[in-house]
């Protein structure tokens, strides 16, 4: 500030001492007394204009007066005036500076005024853009601190009635109480308000018409806001409140539907447990019955076929106990998804290890993988390319060739398993994750429904925010893909 003023200073001495040489020129080439002042009147217009201070141009007209009396008035190199005209010439000189000073300091404020305005609409634009690609509550409020922090070059802080501070340590222990108060009665103040004017910073409240997220603490010890910095601050805090309500929306459509999958879920329970497991026991308890019975009367290559047969059908009923296993965890109140980084590789490579027993001829490829990541529920999302597996195993020729793939972009992941198989009936393709649906297979043999192994994938998919779409691909099988957002699912609360 001081080496602003030193420099406003000596342009100011600059300015009066060159307009004064050009007077003393004007002067010696006989021009009229009246051309010296509108040299004056330049200059002061020049001094407001470049100092941006209303107050220079003033003290200038004031020195500016005596100069013009003291060079160019009779009697010279005095401060007297003998002739009246110059008393009104100079009294007129001074109301002419004065109006035209405040008209161009006006004008000046104006100026400024429009290219902040201008500024700071540019930066609410880019501020917009970021705030829409925040994942969380949390990543929001760290964008609009440092929009604000990078406005106003001021510390601050938000604090919430859960204790959470995010941003500077501006809040110190006795006080978190006095700011949890302001936040519950809705009342913005601090330094320089009416209310608790003793704190240090400011503290305006962060809310929407139905709800109040907290509050923005705002370091004021160096002075307090200025008028165009808290229109600033306000209009930032009404764009996130409206972001703050669309997530608290989102939250509560999520919840909504994951408590719709657990009611769902349960019927599920009840009509798998009726409609799957009685099969595979029946046919366990018959196979190892007939075998106990008639052990010595049957061929070993026949024992063997029965033995296969039954193993078959346990390794079925470990994958249907599975999924009510995974159904009984999303139902659950206290867990939903254990969101974290996994490497899509070995996602892969566990649902292959986990079917590889159950392959006979098909071929199972992996394609894409690389080194890449996803955020996701990994073992859930295991048990759903286990399922899409085993359904190409059961539903498609013998010599199939199973792939599981792997893309991504700027807001999916994508993971697909194709086969060659023979592809799906196109009047089954729109109720293929129904519950309980069964279909021809393309020898014509009829397989046990599909139920709980597609269904249950698509309720996972739900739950991570994702989708599954069955198609007929264009090399004569089936394609299942797998949508999931890169934002995750709803993630398990402590």
């Amino acid at each position: 500030m001081k080496k602003r003023w030193i420099h406003q200073l000596i342009f100011v001495l600059i300015v009066l001492s060159l307009s004064t040489l050009l007077s003393f020129a004007f002067e010696q080439l006989q021009l009229r007394k009246e051309n010296i002042l509108l040299v004056y009147i330049a200059s002061i217009i020049l001094i407001i204009v470049q100092t941006k201070s209303t107050q220079n141009g003033l003290i200038s007209t004031f020195f500016l007066v005596f100069i013009f009396n003291f060079f160019f008035t009779e009697p010279k190199f005095t401060f007297l005036i003998d002739d009246v005209n110059y008393i009104i010439t100079l009294v007129i000189f001074v109301i002419t500076i004065v109006i035209i000073g405040s008209q161009t300091a006006k004008l000046q404020y104006q100026i400024n005024y429009a290219k902040t305005n201008a500024l700071k609409i540019e930066l609410l634009y880019h501020l917009s853009n970021d705030l829409h690609h925040a994942k969380n509550r949390d990543e929001t409020i760290y964008i609009m601190l440092d929009a604000i922090k990078g406005d106003i070059n001021r510390n601050l802080c938000f604090y919430d009635l859960n204790d959470q501070l995010l941003g500077d340590p501006l809040i110190e222990e006795h006080q978190k109480q006095i700011v949890r108060q302001m936040i519950k009665e809705q009342i913005n103040g601090g330094a320089y308000e009416l209310v608790h004017r003793e704190l240090g910073y400011k503290v305006l409240i962060i809310q929407s018409k139905e709800r109040f997220y907290g509050a923005l603490c705002i370091d004021c010890l160096s002075g307090d806001l200025s008028k165009e910095d808290e229109e600033f601050i306000q209009t930032v805090i009404l764009l996130v409140s409206g972001l703050l309500d669309q997530e608290h929306s989102r939250e509560i459509e999520q919840i909504s539907k994951l408590e719709f999958e657990k009611e769902r879920f349960k019927t599920m329970l009840l009509r798998s447990i009726s409609h799957d497991l009685r099969t595979p026991l029946t046919t366990l308890q018959t196979g190892l019955s007939f075998l106990e019975e008639s052990f010595f009367q049957i061929d070993d290559k026949n024992k063997l076929t029965i033995i296969k047969d039954l193993y078959d059908e346990s390794a079925q009923l470990s994958v249907f106990i599975e999924n009510i296993l995974y159904m009984t965890r999303l139902s659950s109140k206290n867990q939903v998804l254990h969101i974290k980084q996994e490497l899509i590789g070995d996602i892969f490579n566990e649902a292959k290890e986990r079917t590889q027993h159950r392959l006979g001829q098909h071929q199972l490829t992996i394609e894409n993988v690389d080194d890449a990541y996803i955020e996701v529920d990994g073992q859930l999302i295991v048990q759903v390319l286990v399922n899409l597996i085993d359904n190409a195993i059961a539903h498609t020729k013998n010599d199939s060739i199973i792939c599981l793939s792997f893309a991504s972009n700027d807001e999916d992941y994508i993971i697909e398993v194709v086969d060659n198989g023979g592809g799906i009936p196109p009047d089954h393709l729109a109720h293929i994750f129904d519950d309980y649906q069964t279909f021809q297979h393309h020898s014509g043999d009829m397989h046990r429904g599909i139920g709980l192994g597609l269904s249950i994938c698509k309720s996972i998919l739900n739950a991570h925010m994702g989708s599954i779409e069955a198609v007929n691909n264009d090399i004569g099988g089936a394609t299942f893909r797998l949508v999931i957002p890169k934002t995750g699912g709803v993630q398990e609360h402590e």
